[in-house]
Formats: structure tokens, sequence, C-alpha cells
């Protein structure tokens, strides 16, 4: 009775929290936005040719005849160096046959002659942009990651959160050693400090007083040394601190002091498949070389991209599957997923939709000083 007694009293309303003030009532989302042929259609008419997309790097086409084809639905254009060194972009269509001219990416490319990865909407595939989902879908990343303090903000088109590596959740109920930590962030980040997915934990190199955090840091330290890169400037929040921006449409960045990863995720042949394009780069030495990107494109039952994401993919075509259920008309979105009402939000505003068919709900909890006013 005592404890019903608090929740009702105006000293425990609900205060702001890292990521602002919970809302009154969750976002609800249309869940025919991620199957509808009509929707996919107003997309691609009013919203997929007025955004800025991520195509490929410069190093993909950095010599004359390099070309790389960018496929968004059914669009495609084909990106090319000319002999000139001139960088030009074309739809990938022949005027004549309507054939398409280019497939995948190449070199040495001396003409145009007509020849006459996922079951999923690219917004199911964009909507891993919370943390709440870690504890059930990713419990080896759940050991060695902070996903509770993980601080948002949203601006226009980009929102952005952060997340703490290298220490375990704290809704985590066991006590955990930092080898435990260790051998957690191995399983899904080991690539990031070179290192097998089962290297044991160093106990012979690292100091009793090290958490496993620092003895990362260490690690990640050698290994960008090793291809002549200094990140003794980086302290260990800035190697080990995640910051992942998603800007509208449909661009994911992950970055933090020693690596960088592009994720966008693209319209499919229909509304329940999609196209997700990763590219990563590490840093290197100044003056470093550059290098060609390797191109692989493969179906999605044949990616494996790290634990981590194999374990994202996996789930998308179930998800997908789940928004056909009888019944299911809205998904019901909570502040701790509020980068993905504001790409509907966006949506909303380039399809020009009525206010019908736009989403709702979402509202900030008022607080006692508007309730007075």
């Amino acid at each position: 009775m005592t404890h019903s007694a608090q929740l009702g009293s105006p000293a425990s309303t609900r205060r702001d929290d890292a990521i602002g003030m919970p809302p009154q009532r969750p976002t609800l989302v249309p869940a025919e936005r991620y199957y509808s042929a009509e929707f996919a259609r107003l997309e691609t008419q009013r919203m997929w040719p007025k955004v800025w997309q991520v195509a490929c790097t410069v190093d993909h086409v950095a010599e004359p005849g390099d070309y790389f084809e960018f496929r968004s639905g059914g669009y495609s254009v084909f990106i090319v160096r000319g002999d000139d060194g001139t960088l030009r972009a074309f739809q990938n269509v022949c005027r004549h046959r309507r054939n398409s001219l280019c497939a995948g990416s190449g070199s040495d490319l001396r003409e145009l002659r007509c020849g006459y990865l996922v079951d999923a909407n690219w917004k199911t595939i964009a909507g891993f942009s919370e943390t709440y989902h870690i504890q059930t879908l990713h419990p080896e990343l759940h050991r060695c990651m902070d996903d509770v303090h993980a601080p948002q903000t949203i601006w226009g088109h980009t929102g952005k959160s952060e997340q703490l590596y290298g220490v375990p959740s704290p809704t985590t109920k066991e006590e955990m050693t930092a080898a435990e930590v260790w051998d957690a962030y191995v399983s899904t980040q080991g690539a990031l400090m070179g290192v097998a997915e089962d290297a044991p934990f160093p106990v012979d190199r690292c100091q009793p007083d090290q958490s496993a955090a620092d003895v990362i840091v260490d690690r990640t330290r050698a290994f960008a040394a090793g291809r002549g890169v200094d990140l003794n400037w980086a302290s260990t929040d800035q190697v080990m601190r995640l910051h992942q921006y998603n800007v509208f449409p449909n661009m994911t960045l992950l970055t933090n002091a020693d690596h960088l990863t592009v994720m966008t995720s693209h319209p499919g042949a229909d509304p329940d498949r999609g196209e997700p394009v990763m590219m990563l780069w590490m840093r290197m030495p100044a003056g470093a070389p550059r290098s060609k990107p390797a191109d692989v494109r493969m179906a999605a039952d044949e990616a494996h991209p790290g634990l981590v994401l194999t374990q994202d993919i996996t789930v998308l075509p179930g998800l997908q599957r789940g928004l056909h259920q009888p019944g299911f008309t809205h998904l019901a979105l909570s502040n701790e997923e509020r980068r993905v009402t504001n790409m509907h939000r966006n949506l909303d505003r380039y399809l020009e939709l009525s206010e019908p068919e736009r989403v709702t709900g979402g509202e900030p909890v008022a607080t006692a000083a508007q309730h007075r006013r």
C-alpha cells in the first residue's frame, strides 16, 4: 500500500532521463508501411529520388575505368571514373533496349554496351536503433556493453546514441570478472583489436588492478601500432565508446577512436525485400597508399559479417513476416526508439501523407509546471 501511494504522489512524477522526457503514450506507426506496395510506391516517387544516399567511396572508383553499380529498389545508377579522371554517375539503363548497362563493380571499363543481401523491408533492416533488444538477441554483447546508460540526441534528419563497451550491462545480475568481459568482447568485437574469436584473456600481460576495458584498449593500441597508427592520444573512453549516428533515410554510421563502419539499407524488388550494405574502415598512418576496397555481394544466408550482425540479419525475415499477421495494425515505439520515430516522422513529411496516415502518439509527459499553466 505504501508503495502504491508513493507511485501516485506528485513527488514521484517521472523525470527527464538520459534520452529525454518519456512520452505519455507510445508512438504508433502503421504496420503496413513495412509491406504495402502503395507505401513503397510513394517512397520511390516522393522520397528516394530526393534524399542524399551513400553509394560508394572514392576508393571504389579511384582509377580511370573503375565503375560501381548502386541500386535502390527498382533504380540503378552506375558511377564511373572517366579517362579524364572525372567522376560521373548515370542512370543504369540503355536508351535503346532498356537493359542495365553495368552490374556489380570492376575496373578497366572501356565502353558501355547493351547486353541484348535479405527478405525484409529496408525500414525493418534499418530498425535496430535501440538497445533493449540486446538483452535477448545479443547475450554476448550484453556481457560487455552498457545498454542502459546510452544517451540519445535527435536533430532534424539525424539521431545519435552512445554505447560504452568493455563493461557488463548494469542489468547483468551476476558478478563478472575481467576475463569474462574480455571473452564476451572478443566474441563480438575481436576483429577490432586483431585477435581471434577464442583468444584467451592475457593474464600475463596485465596489471592486477586493470579493468577489462583497460586490457582491451592496450590490445587495440598494439593492433593499431602494428599498422603504423598511434592511438596513445585516445583515452580508454574514446577507444571504448561507440558513437552511432542515424542519418535519414537509411544510413547508420558507427565510429570510435580507431574505426568507422557505415551501414545502409536499400529497397528491394518489392516491399518485403531489401538490401543491407556495409562499408568498413580502420585508421591508417598518414601517407599510407590508398587501397582498392573489396566489393563482396552475396545473399543474406551466405553472409556472416560477425556474430552480432549475423544475429541481427537472421531475425529480419521473421520480423517482416510478423508484420503481415492479422490484427497487427501498428508498431508501438517507446521513447527508447526515438530514432526510429524520427525516421517515420521524416517519412511523413517527404511522402506528404494526410493526417490519418501519419504516425501518432509519442507526446512527452507533461511536467507539473506545465499542468499549472
